[in-house]
């Protein structure tokens, strides 16, 4: 027994693992450690047994341990290393990147990477839905190294949903959503949507898109990174390129806009301060979120010389029948305003959200 542990321990010495050694012998590998110790063997740490398995290998005896296995299967695929020998299939990652480049230095033929999703040919249409998408995947998207696109929306539920909804109508599938630290993300997979979104990154193809599809980039864009300032709308960004293409589209829809740089933050501002501007945007582009969309509201109000309910009680009043020296009289407003009023001139900047309140 006691030649056993010995001969146990000099494997151990040579670089097999507990675990290895476990799976050979019939034990468990923290019995084999006991006895290690036992023996007086000093017990490797993770960091320092994973040193001693890469010292094992090396891109020649990887290409030969390759080049043994394509003896009998002409093209190992991923899954079949995967399966059959995973401890290769980490070295050839390490030392090569990728199976197919492995395979390049062999001469072997490479495996053409399946795609799960094929991007439709509708698709590639420039529609609303694909630009509002675009517009958010500029401010808060992400593209991984796993074939991917995220979306990160923080805990906008409104923003979330809209997304979703575009995506749906863009590539006619649901996107899958997962939450991550109280942050909800849109995740898109597949290679031709990476691919079709990095040919998006030119802007040239904007410049001939239908004004719809530009006011959706602009409202993408500002439902990622905006928000409701207590004189102005605000847009930040860390691309240049991102706050000229929001402040180009802006000023062809006749929105004034200007454009700051924070040193200290890094980051680009566009403001929208003038009032008619600001309401314009509301109007035209529009505000996905519900709370953005009443703070909006409420210091559009706020702002007001009169308020909303000024403004209702005047026109009742005339639908009353009384004339505007009576109204004037009743609610302390000046004649002349009254008069504006009841002619439909110059009416509070709060009622133009009657329609959307």
């Amino acid at each position: 027994m006691v030649a056993d542990w010995m001969k146990i321990a000099k494997e151990y010495l040579n670089g097999e693992s507990s675990v290895e050694l476990g799976r050979k012998y019939g034990y468990h590998s923290s019995t084999i450690i006991y006895h290690l110790k036992k023996l007086g063997i000093r017990i490797r740490s993770p960091a320092e047994g994973s040193r001693l398995v890469r010292k094992k290998w090396n891109k020649h005896k990887v290409l030969l341990e390759l080049s043994k296995i394509a003896e009998f299967n002409d093209s190992p695929s991923w899954t079949y290393l995967y399966k059959n020998y995973p401890k290769l299939l980490g070295a050839i990652i390490r030392y090569f990147g990728s199976l197919n480049k492995a395979k390049k230095c062999l001469g072997l033929k490479c495996n053409r990477m399946q795609e799960r999703f094929h991007l439709p040919s509708d698709a590639k249409k420039i529609t609303p839905s694909l630009g509002y998408v675009f517009g958010a995947y500029l401010g808060d998207g992400l593209k991984t190294d796993r074939n991917k696109i995220e979306i990160y929306c923080g805990r906008d539920e409104d923003f979330t949903r809209e997304v979703s909804r575009c995506i749906k109508n863009w590539l006619g599938k649901k996107p899958t959503i997962t939450r991550k630290s109280n942050c909800n993300i849109v995740r898109l997979c597949g290679v031709e949507i990476k691919r079709f979104f990095k040919s998006l990154e030119n802007f040239d193809w904007i410049k001939n898109a239908p004004i719809e599809v530009k006011k959706a980039i602009v409202r993408g864009l500002w439902d990622s990174e905006g928000a409701v300032g207590k004189r102005a709308l605000c847009f930040c960004v860390t691309d240049r390129k991102i706050a000229d293409l929001f402040h180009s589209i802006c000023n062809e829809l006749e929105i004034e806009t200007k454009t700051y740089y924070n040193e200290k933050d890094r980051i680009y501002k566009v403001h929208i301060y003038k009032l008619e501007d600001r309401i314009k945007f509301y109007n035209e582009i529009g505000i996905t979120s519900r709370k953005k969309r009443r703070k909006f509201q409420e210091d559009l109000i706020r702002n007001s010389k009169y308020a909303l309910e000024d403004y209702l009680k005047v026109i009742e009043l005339r639908r009353n029948g009384l004339g505007s020296r009576k109204i004037s009289k009743l609610t302390g407003i000046p004649r002349t305003t009254v008069r504006n009023w009841i002619n439909g001139y110059k009416k509070p900047p709060c009622t133009r959200l009657l329609s959307l309140i």
